[in-house]
């Protein structure tokens, strides 16, 4: 029932109380709701369709995602892609992205062609992005002067982790997007 049917029916509506009054003659009409019926059919009226029927479902990943952030129901989440492609689209053979393998021929190389053609978008290392505004990447502490400077307990990093962390470490100083500083310990 829309606004202008409750209207001539001379019906109140209250959301607050989940109650509706009504003119019975020359009485008044209630019809009282329940909080879980009323919270139920909202988050019923939040859902945004349903799912296909296995019939007319297409090969895509969908999801259908509930819109109300108060619900307390698990979140789905996407599965994972299956079958991937890896192509190359760059000018250097580890310029290399993954596309889906569902894809059809024609899309596939429109796909691949539109990515070769905008490969200057894509950054492969820190050093392809030197246009970046230093204040706007920089971290700064906030470190208040009414406290003791502490020194953290050294942790040890297992072998790969601390090749990993040097190479990382190398690659963002190159690229002058770091620099070491020394604190008095």
């Amino acid at each position: 029932m829309g606004q202008p049917t409750l209207n001539k029916l001379g019906v109140v509506v209250s959301t607050y109380h989940l109650c509706m009054k009504y003119l019975v003659g020359k009485e008044v009409g209630r019809v009282w709701s329940d909080h879980r019926v009323s919270r139920r059919c909202y988050k019923d009226s939040l859902r945004i369709g349903s799912w296909p029927t296995q019939a007319n479902r297409p090969d895509m990943n969908v999801l259908d995602l509930d819109i109300n952030p108060r619900c307390d129901d698990e979140l789905e989440r996407p599965l994972l892609a299956e079958d991937l492609k890896e192509i190359n689209i760059g000018l250097d053979l580890t310029h290399k992205t993954k596309i889906g393998t569902a894809l059809a021929q024609e899309d596939e190389s429109c796909l691949i062609s539109f990515l070769q053609e905008n490969r200057d978008v894509f950054v492969w290392s820190p050093a392809d992005m030197p246009e970046i505004d230093p204040e706007f990447i920089c971290h700064h502490l906030s470190i208040s002067s009414g406290f003791w400077s502490v020194t953290q307990r050294w942790r040890k990093l297992g072998e790969e982790k601390r090749m990993v962390a040097q190479e990382e470490t190398k690659k963002l100083l190159a690229a002058s997007f770091i620099q070491e500083i020394q604190y008095p310990t």
